[in-house]
């Protein structure tokens, strides 16, 4: 299978309804080949493909690294450095993606985590975009579903996220906070108790529709 008819193929399995059957069908290919086109699916117009393409690339990832574990490491440094601004790249998804990898590869979780941590912090590689803001929240969250004691760093820096008036860095902060369950948050989680806005949020291979003050609730209680 050429590159084109490889990139047809990821879409094909991107668009699957059922979330098992896109990852086995992925897993089913070999796993470096479809790094580029699972990457290039980050950008796409419709936002379940690009949700589609984070989870498929964690899949992939996590089947990959038993027998290639450094093929893995080279994808965590390709999405660092679509991260990083000498790269001329925007990242979209690259945050999302480290987050869903090393949510399912614990090795890769204690190698990186401190990187994308480094990400919100003013003291450390921060980056100013809001719109990758969102997705390196969401990415910390869900490496936090998985493994929270490798995101307590990221107690003391959180006030700034929670401090956002944009609904989906708030989602992804309420929900990070709700995992990490710090009283220091409490107060900056109850400022949005009363906010109504709603979104749909990508969480568990799903679209779940919130509302910000519901998951300041959550939170509030997780953290009682």
């Amino acid at each position: 299978m050429d590159r084109r008819e490889l990139k047809a193929h990821v879409l094909g399995c991107l668009n699957l309804k059922d979330n098992d059957a896109m990852e086995s069908a992925l897993q089913a290919l070999s796993g470096r080949r479809v790094v580029g086109p699972l990457m290039g699916a980050f950008c796409h117009e419709k936002e379940e493909i690009r949700w589609s393409a984070v989870t498929g690339m964690g899949s992939v990832c996590e089947a990959l690294f038993p027998k290639d574990p450094e093929g893995v490491r080279r994808v965590m440094r390709r999405l660092i450095w679509m991260l990083n601004d000498e790269s001329g790249g925007i990242g979209w998804g690259c945050g999302e993606a480290m987050g869903e990898i090393m949510a399912r590869i614990p090795i890769v979780a204690h190698e990186y985590h401190r990187i994308l941590c480094s990400y919100m912090d003013p003291e450390g590689n921060f980056q100013e975009n809001p719109l990758l803001q969102r997705g390196i929240l969401w990415g910390l969250a869900r490496l936090a579903q998985s493994f929270p004691v490798l995101v307590q760093e990221m107690i003391p820096v959180l006030s700034f996220p929670l401090d956002s008036d944009d609904p989906e860095i708030l989602a992804s902060a309420l929900m990070l906070a709700r995992m990490l369950k710090d009283p220091s948050h409490t107060r900056y989680v109850e400022k949005h108790l009363e906010d109504s806005r709603g979104l749909l949020f990508y969480w568990n291979g799903d679209f779940i529709p919130v509302k910000i003050g519901e998951l300041a609730g959550q939170c509030c209680r997780d953290s009682g």
